[in-house]
């Protein structure tokens, strides 16, 4: 639940929005230090997320059970905040009729 709060600091110390999922950004430089150090730790607890279940099972601490629902889980929370940043993003539509 916290593996997007790197990403979303660095662009806000960044003032740049980049692209959650690449190495560019809006102005099509390379991307800064801040904003790769962020990706990193992002990746670290999407990893984490997903290991730290498989760990306690091989260590007969949880069952299987336990694990599958908790990484499915981890999944599905993840997913739905890229979602979220994706739909409510600052980039406009080429077709905005309405100007809203």
């Amino acid at each position: 639940m916290v593996a997007p709060l790197p990403n979303i600091i660095a662009s806000s110390i960044e003032n740049n929005r980049d692209d959650f999922l690449t190495f560019s950004n809006d102005h099509g430089n390379n991307p800064t230090p801040v904003e790769e150090a962020a990706k990193y730790i992002t990746g670290f607890l999407i990893i984490s997320g997903i290991a730290l279940p498989l760990t306690l099972y091989h260590t007969h601490i949880i069952e299987v059970g336990s694990t599958i629902m908790s990484i499915i889980g981890g999944l599905i929370v993840y997913g739905d905040i890229i979602l979220f940043i994706w739909f409510f993003s600052d980039e406009e539509e080429e077709n905005d009729d309405f100007n809203f």
